[in-house]
């Protein structure tokens, strides 16, 4: 239980919300579509599993992208026309989500061996 405080202790609180506001929200869209259809209610038992999980998992995945992101461009501040950014915010979010069980694995470490010392 230490250990899950000191990881969740590791990161802002309201970066957190968002990123599991995110995350539901595209687990919102995936239940939703499953429930339009019946059919192998199995396999699309183990689907919900793996994109629940996902959701857990997201902000430590995002935390990840947010570090390299601000390791390439550092200080850097890029004006791009809303058409472009968002929709490449919403394909990078979606990525990060579907694969959080493989990357957010990195932002956990990230996060204990910055709160080692604390």
């Amino acid at each position: 239980m230490n250990s899950l405080k000191r990881i969740f202790a590791g990161v802002d609180t309201r970066y957190i919300l968002r990123a599991y506001l995110i995350g539901a929200i595209l687990l919102a869209i995936v239940v939703g579509g499953f429930l339009s259809r019946t059919d192998n209610v199995g396999r699309a038992a183990a689907v919900l599993g793996y994109f629940t999980l996902c959701t857990l998992l997201f902000p430590f995945a995002k935390l990840v992208w947010d570090q390299l992101k601000s390791l390439v461009l550092g200080e850097t501040v890029l004006f791009l026309p809303i058409v472009f950014l968002y929709p490449a915010k919403m394909i990078v979010n979606v990525l990060l989500w579907g694969a959080a069980v493989f990357v957010a694995p990195f932002g956990i470490a990230y996060i204990w061996f910055n709160t080692r010392e604390q």
